[in-house]
């Protein structure tokens, strides 16, 4: 019998991810994860978007499947407000400001509050400050996933203890 998609169970994907925007009808392809670097997850810990789990549950290993979710369901509409202006000195190591990091286009770890990490990519560099969009990479997007369940196996104890995989492929 083979195993399927269920809580504490180790899952295998192989999946283009295609995305659209509201004001542009035509997908674009995202992501490609091919068959022999898989996509893998701990399923039911809560690191997946809900409306993915809950669509791949009970599928068996081998299974086809394909994926619609709304922007709502993915990573939700891109706020604009999430794009601010951050001055230079908050990018000041050892008196001078990090060059060699801050770059348009970068991906810059932040931590809020809780001091839990944030990531901001830069958008602009200017003579006072710099531009940083907090977004997620695919806010704004409605998703399509068209894949395969590659493997799913039993997660062990240790798996389970840490709450993600430990085989080393691919994590998101």
């Amino acid at each position: 019998m083979k195993n399927t998609i269920q809580e504490n169970m180790a899952v295998y994907l192989s999946f283009v991810m295609y995305g659209k925007t509201p004001s542009d009808p035509n997908e674009i392809l995202l992501e490609n994860i091919p068959p022999d670097n898989p996509y893998s997850f701990l399923y039911g810990v809560e690191l997946q978007l809900p409306e993915f789990e809950k669509q791949l549950l009970g599928k068996e290993e081998g299974a086809e499947f394909e994926i619609c979710l709304s922007m709502e369901e993915a990573y939700g509409p891109y706020e604009h407000d999430l794009v601010v202006d951050l001055g230079l000195e908050t990018f000041m190591v050892d008196g001078k400001f990090d060059s060699e990091q801050v770059k348009e286009g970068n991906l810059l770890q932040f931590y809020d509050h809780e001091g839990l990490p944030l990531y901001g990519k830069v958008l602009n560099v200017g003579a006072a400050a710099v531009k940083v969009d907090f977004n997620n990479p695919l806010a704004g997007y409605s998703l399509r996933y068209k894949g395969k369940v590659e493997k799913v196996r039993p997660a062990t104890a240790d798996e389970l203890e840490h709450g993600h995989l430990h085989d080393g492929h691919h994590h998101h």
